[in-house]
């Protein structure tokens, strides 16, 4: 038996709606910091809270961040993590590189490694 699973479904809210993921431990809401993903991101938060996950198990990471972007205030739920846009990851994917060949002091990657640690963190807890 795994002590963690960690499921990636795919952007929007059908894994939710339709149960497929039960009830998890924690749920990690991903969005870019435009108004449409926060919109996104706060249906998800309602379809969670409507199947009974309890809000203290969702949490809002925010992906795609530039410098001097606007804030992303009045967050859905608590934001765990932003992940700064980083050319890095950019020239990566263009290249069909995998992510965990970008560099060790990339932004995005040292961003990453934070919020690993803080999911370890809250899993833990648990």
């Amino acid at each position: 038996m795994y002590r963690f699973v960690v499921v990636d479904a795919e952007a929007g809210m059908e894994h939710i709606s339709r149960g497929t993921i039960g009830a998890p431990d924690l749920l990690l809401i991903v969005s870019d910091p435009g108004a449409r993903g926060m919109r996104t991101a706060t249906r998800i938060r309602d379809i969670a809270l409507s199947l009974g996950l309890p809000r203290e198990r969702m949490f809002l990471v925010v992906n795609r961040v530039r410098a001097g972007a606007a804030d992303v205030g009045g967050e859905p739920v608590p934001l765990m993590a932003e992940i700064p846009a980083d050319p890095a990851v950019e020239e990566a994917d263009l290249e069909g590189r995998p992510i965990v060949t970008i560099p060790d002091d990339s932004p995005a990657r040292l961003a990453i490694e934070a919020l690993a640690a803080r999911i370890l963190g809250v899993a833990r807890a648990r």
